[in-house]
């Protein structure tokens, strides 16, 4: 329960700090107590409803401090804090965090009289480090960063971990730090050589590109964090049979997080609450859904300040000669194949259709070509392809059962195949 509402924080906090920086005071301070008062109330229904819904698990601590020292070793080398190589992306990173602390909210940077630069960017992820580095200073603001990382890492991890009744943390830390498309193979296939060693092979599909769970926290940790939180709770909320309308409270204050990861969650909460369809009156409350709507809505106009940051978009067969084998190829060995492979090694039919849901997602994404560098296909699909890592997880926590079916005992070890050459490169 403690882990839910620190999960909850974690994620509404930006959104809290946005609309308290970005907005005219008085409405600033309206917003926030109705968010702030919607959260209580839905926070302290769910505790009342949940009294029963819990089991205990016993815990070794000498494996929870073995896998905690693993994250906290991925999230050192990921470039978070400055405490390691940075790659790329953190220019802009960097960048943000910097005009954060040291400008007044909203950043514009005057130009002349009459003209100026104004921030527009999902800025969620930077903003409670912007306000430590407010209060004191870049470099804190740094460290507060890597620490906020890894919170956000190790709170994803430990909900998947729940949904596993406890079992195999290291493996589970060890599969999600390693988890990604069989790239290799697929380079294979392609240009009919395996790749030099150490060669970048990224994208090894021309424009086509689902990227492994260590490239997006090391680029990309403002997509990873909010995917992979919101997709473990999802899970952990179904093995617990909590209600479904929870979801509907806690999705929609991801968008200043990431406009990507809130569109790529959408097919899976759908998948989530399909059985309650029924009782959608139930699930779509004026508690449950207007606060995020209000508040996405100044988000909205926020982000449509700058109305050209998406360019060069187009269709598959706009951008890719003979683009049919390479898109046939692409979804094969990203994640056609581990897919299939867990559909029947899974047998909740609920859980299957989340499954389901993700494939179809993952099919579709890459046939539309967004941004210079297809942000809209390596973004949109990182919720997704949080699901297929996550079942794996919580399949390889069931191998002794697994193993006694025949059948079920060669699919098991084509997955750890596929999970072990998906970790290559």
């Amino acid at each position: 329960r403690i882990l839910l509402f620190i999960a909850f924080g974690y994620l509404l906090i930006p959104n809290l700090l946005f609309i308290s920086g970005w907005l005219r005071l008085p409405i600033a301070i309206l917003g926030c107590i109705v968010i702030v008062g919607s959260s209580f109330l839905v926070l302290n229904k769910w505790r009342r409803s949940t009294d029963s819904a819990f089991q205990l698990i016993s815990i070794n601590w000498i494996t929870i401090c073995a896998a905690l020292f693993m994250i906290v070793l991925w999230v050192l080398f990921s470039g978070a804090g400055h405490f390691s190589f940075q790659v790329g992306d953190y220019k802009k990173h960097n960048l943000i965090l910097s005009q954060l602390v040291n400008q007044d909210w909203p950043v514009i940077q005057k130009i002349t009289q009459k003209s100026a630069y104004i921030l527009v960017y999902y800025i969620g992820y930077y903003l409670p480090a912007a306000l430590v580095g407010k209060i004191t200073n870049i470099y804190i603001a740094n460290i507060f960063q890597y620490f906020y990382t890894l919170l956000g890492v190790a709170i994803s991890l430990f909900f998947v971990w729940l949904t596993t009744n406890g079992k195999g943390i290291i493996r589970s830390v060890l599969i999600f730090m390693v988890f990604g498309g069989m790239d290799v193979l697929g380079w294979l296939i392609l240009h009919g050589h395996l790749p030099q060693l150490g060669e970048y092979i990224y994208p090894w599909s021309q424009t086509l590109s689902y990227q492994s769970n260590t490239e997006i926290l090391f680029f990309v940790p403002q997509n990873a964090l909010p995917a992979w939180i919101v997709v473990s709770m999802i899970l952990w909320f179904n093995n617990l049979g909590v209600e479904k309308a929870y979801i509907l409270f806690i999705w929609p204050f991801t968008f200043i997080w990431s406009p990507w990861i809130f569109l790529g969650l959408i097919p899976i909460i759908i998948a989530f609450i399909f059985n309650d369809f029924g009782q959608l009156k139930k699930l779509i409350t004026w508690l449950s859904v207007i606060p995020g709507i209000l508040c996405n809505i100044v988000i909205a106009a926020f982000y449509l300040i700058n109305n050209s940051s998406i360019r060069n978009n187009g269709w598959i067969w706009e951008k890719i000669d003979h683009w049919i084998i390479t898109y046939l190829v692409f979804v094969i060995v990203e994640f056609l194949l581990l897919s299939i492979l867990e559909h029947f090694l899974i047998k909740k039919q609920h859980l299957r259709f989340i499954l389901l849901s993700s494939v179809f997602s993952l099919l579709v994404i890459p046939l539309f070509h967004g941004g210079v560098f297809n942000d809209f296909g390596m973004r949109v699909s990182i919720p997704s392809l949080a699901v297929l890592c996550f079942f794996a997880i919580m399949i390889t926590s069931k191998a002794q059962s697994i193993r006694k079916s025949e059948s079920n005992k060669w699919l098991y070890i084509i997955l750890i195949g596929v999970l072990v050459v998906g970790s290559i490169y």
